[in-house]
């Protein structure tokens, strides 16, 4: 199991570090919400696992088919409701700039649909919540 430790930094900003890398990330709360608005927001990066799950997915694919990895970009356009604010649309784009058979789109479109993040989105994961502080 990845563990993701996560600390507050103060108006509105956490640090995330990877329990295995020596990797971190910051998030902070939109400007809106109180924040700086000078990192990803969490729903930024719920976007971003998207986009870079389906990407990286795609890798292998793209390799086998002699297709330039620089050739490829992903665009993740997020919208948020308003009420309840939650998510509403993540539609994710897959740039290529040279041309590809119908055969290669096929599996292109296939393997972009079988990503875990996606199909981890399209259930609803348990979310176990606990607490750990002393009691009186």
């Amino acid at each position: 199991m990845t563990i993701l430790d996560i600390s507050l930094q103060g108006e509105g900003t956490c640090k995330v570090q990877h329990n295995e890398t020596p990797s971190e990330v910051f998030t902070s709360k939109p400007k809106e919400y109180g924040g700086r608005g000078n990192e990803f927001s969490s729903t930024d990066l719920l976007a971003a696992a998207l986009g870079t799950c389906i990407g990286s997915s795609l890798e292998k694919v793209l390799i086998r088919n002699r297709i330039d990895l620089d050739k490829v970009k992903l665009q993740v356009f997020k919208d948020l409701s308003s009420k309840p604010k939650t998510i509403s649309l993540l539609k994710v784009v897959i740039h290529l700039a040279v041309e590809i058979d119908e055969k290669t789109e096929k599996i292109l479109l296939k393997t972009a649909g079988t990503c875990l993040v996606s199909r981890s989105l399209a259930v609803k994961p348990i979310v176990d919540l606990s607490y750990d502080w002393p009691s009186n």
